[in-house]
């Protein structure tokens, strides 16, 4: 009976639900090579890897113009890389916003 049990428990843990691990296998073969956005996450704005993934699940964009424009105002006005990070983990589309008409002051 516990030789059963064992085999059981080494083929799927009991929290896992057969789905999720389906889910987390399907996400993990089709995620081989990281979006534009969350290597620039991670090496400009100085995200997790982890943090940059979920930014970069609500926010979406193809070149670095705009976020490089976010980030240079933060640091011409004096934020540090941690300071940065954690603004745009908070508050992801931020780091699409216009410096001209939201970030620098008037």
């Amino acid at each position: 009976m516990f030789s059963s049990l064992s085999k059981t428990l080494l083929r799927r843990p009991p929290f896992l639900p057969t789905t999720t691990l389906r889910s987390i296998s399907t996400a993990a073969a089709t995620s081989n090579r990281p979006s534009f956005a969350v290597s620039y996450l991670v090496n400009s704005c100085g995200l997790s890897p982890e943090s940059a993934l979920f930014v970069s699940n609500r926010v979406t964009f193809e070149t670095s113009a705009t976020p490089d424009a976010v980030v240079n105002v933060f640091k011409n006005h004096g934020f540090s890389q941690s300071q940065i990070s954690g603004i745009i983990r908070k508050w992801p589309r931020l780091i699409l916003a216009s410096p001209e008409r939201t970030l620098c002051p008037n």
